[in-house]
This record gives C-alpha cells, structure tokens and sequence, in this order.
C-alpha cells in the first residue's frame, strides 16, 4: 500500500513539474484555424462585431481592444446593459447583443469569454456579477451561438461597473487550458475535491 501511494505522489509531482503541453483546444464542435489563419479571421470578424455593437449603444461608450493572440475585448459599461441592482437585460442592450450573436454565430472558431464586475454604485453583492454573466450567456444561447464556445463569470475584483467580452480564436496548437471553464476553488487547494 505504501508503494503504490509513493507512486501516485510522484505521478502528481511529475505532473506539476512537467512543461504545459501545446494542444488543440478542447472546444466541442469547434472548427480550428491554423496560426496563419487567426489574423484575418480576426480582423474580418471585428469589422463585423464594430458595426453589429454599435446599434442601440452610442459608439462613445463601446470600446475595442486587440489582445495577445488575436484576441479582441469588447467593454461596455454596465449601466448601459442591465437594469440596476438586476441580471435583467435592458432593452435596448438586447439589439446590441443581437448584432453581436449574429456576427459570432457563423464563426466556429472562436470562444467568447465575458466576464461582469462589479458596480460600485450598487450595493455589494457577490453574486450579481455571477448571475448577470450567466443571463448575459443565456440570452447569446437563445440566440444561437453553441453554448460549448460561451465561457462566463462574474468578476471577484475591483468594481468597475463594465461589462467585458473577450473573443479568442480557436488555434491548433493552442494551449487547451486558455479554452477551459476555470477549475472549481477547492480543487486546487491541498487534497482537492473528494
């Protein structure tokens, strides 16, 4: 009995020392893009989410950014998308959000992360963050887009009322971890989960 929890100690040591493989990403359904591929699949795709973001928002409040490895982020304040102290959408967020659905649907090759943080005009609440994502996603779902390539969260830091949406293409070659939902807390504490 002690050799083999010897053996399964050094198995997880091995693990924790050894160099991150470099995979495909584990997205069901998704289509792949070469690494030379991801640049122009990209910026044709934020062309296509600039003029589908900008319907019902005023184009002063949208803001772009490139990201490392082709990604773009998408920032909206959080007073222009869901009612305060609420995880309902506004109404007239909805059509910004439709255009968006509609410019991701036909593109497999990607992953939307959006993430919600906190508003510091309102009262804290831990869990509005959380539950304005997951309604957020919820509505993309509706709308189409496969729910294998949403990953949402509310944010646990600072409090700056936006609400972010991040598009990473999916690269062969990709480490699979960026695409993965994050690991539940207790399972990277000492003994795990049991």
């Amino acid at each position: 009995m002690k050799r083999i929890a010897a053996a399964a100690l050094c198995l997880m040591l091995a693990a924790c020392v050894a160099p991150v493989s470099r995979t495909t990403p584990v997205v069901a359904s998704a289509r792949v893009l070469a690494p030379s591929e991801a640049s122009a699949e990209m910026a044709a795709l934020r062309r296509r989410l600039e003029q589908a973001a900008t319907g019902a928002i005023p184009r002063a409040d949208v803001h772009w950014s490139a990201q490392p490895g082709d990604a773009l982020q998408l920032i909206l304040p959080m007073a222009r998308v869901f009612a305060a102290g609420s995880a309902q959408l506004r109404a007239d967020a909805l059509e910004c959000f439709d255009g968006i659905a509609q410019a991701l649907r036909g593109s497999g090759a990607v992953v939307l992360q959006i993430v919600v943080d906190g508003d510091p005009g309102e009262a804290a609440d831990s869990s509005l963050g959380e539950r304005r994502a997951a309604s957020l996603a919820a509505y993309l779902d509706e709308l189409g887009l496969d729910g294998a390539h949403l990953r949402h969260a509310g944010s646990a830091g600072p409090e700056t009322g936006v609400v972010m949406l991040t598009i990473r293409p999916v690269v062969a070659g990709a480490e699979a971890q960026a695409w993965m939902p994050p690991a539940p807390a207790a399972s990277r504490e000492p003994g795990g989960l049991k």
